[in-house]
């Protein structure tokens, strides 16, 4: 992810394009002290989305927020979440974007959009978009959820020549040609 952020940030020379944007954009925002301290930063930042995310989401399910909390950040949440680079985030956003849902927000769609951005397998959670009492509020869903894809789809158009090469190349990679593991 950092060598993504300093290639988009005009400092580097190797960009994966199956890689979503979120994390290495954040790398990139949080790059003024230098990219080494950058993903510390991102760390924390991360973590304390994550704590604020797990509050609001346990306050919409009427849950105490700090038991919530204490059983959600297990070391293998953490682990795994920092490890990878992307996944406490995703998680964060996933949950900002359920907790939104829950209190019928018409901008919760902007949560799951950067979520997706985040981690592109999330668009099995599409369907939750559509648990709306009203059309007006599906429709903004849907319109927040485009909000943050836009400037991503332009990005890939302008640099690569097709708006969806990012998330083709990451199907090809990940799912359509690995029929040879059983």
């Amino acid at each position: 992810y950092t060598l993504n952020a300093k290639y988009m940030f005009g400092d580097g020379a190797y960009f994966e394009v199956l890689r979503p944007p979120t994390v290495q954009i954040l790398i990139g925002i949080f790059s003024f002290a230098g990219f080494k301290t950058a993903e510390y930063i991102y760390i924390i930042f991360a973590s304390i989305l994550f704590l604020v995310s797990s509050t609001y989401l346990a306050k919409s399910l009427k849950f105490k927020p700090g038991y919530f909390y204490a059983l959600s950040i297990t070391v293998f949440t953490l682990e795994t979440g920092l490890k990878i680079g992307s996944d406490l985030l995703f998680l964060a956003l996933l949950e900002l974007f359920i907790a939104m849902l829950i209190k019928q927000k018409k901008y919760s769609g902007l949560f799951f959009g950067l979520c997706f951005l985040t981690r592109y397998p999330a668009v099995i959670f599409l369907p939750l978009l559509f648990f709306q009492k009203s059309i007006k509020k599906l429709l903004w869903n849907l319109l927040f959820f485009l909000i943050p894809l836009i400037p991503w789809f332009v990005y890939n158009y302008y640099k690569l020549g097709n708006m969806f090469t990012s998330m083709a190349d990451f199907y090809a990679l990940n799912i359509g040609f690995r029929s040879y593991i059983n």
